[in-house]
């Protein structure tokens, strides 16, 4: 049985609050490069879900830009997450591989700024996602 647009939604939202609640938790821990990506996840996933209750099903992309532009053609005040969405893009691939940022690991290159920052952008967009749905 195939699922609906709503359904599918649902469960990219549920996701997206899963990844942000962790981002919260490894925050609070100090893990910031981990608290970096998963709000970036936070973010494609809601951004995903948006575009899955607009039945959307073709979302291969971790491209943040690449989502808020597609949410942009059903919501114009979409073009208003792009900032965030840009700064947290960033965080996809640099937190996770010691070559993402070119020395070092990345445990030891992202600090308490950069994971409030992350957090208050996915936050951002789990806000105009769920005003939406």
């Amino acid at each position: 049985m195939r699922e609906m647009p709503e359904e599918r939604g649902r469960y990219w939202l549920k996701e997206a609050e899963n990844n942000l609640s962790l981002a919260r938790l490894v925050a609070e821990r100090e893990y910031y490069s981990f608290a970096c990506f998963h709000a970036q996840q936070a973010a494609e996933m809601a951004l995903k879900a948006f575009l899955a209750f607009q039945g959307e099903v073709d979302m291969r992309t971790h491209s943040l830009h690449r989502l808020v532009a597609a949410a942009g053609s059903y919501d114009d005040e979409a073009s208003r997450l792009d900032d965030s969405a840009r700064m947290l893009e960033e965080y996809y691939t640099t937190t996770r591989y010691p070559n993402g940022i070119g020395t070092g690991a990345p445990s030891d290159y992202f600090n308490e700024r950069q994971a409030r920052e992350a957090l208050a952008a996915a936050d951002a967009v789990l806000g105009f996602v769920k005003e939406r749905l």
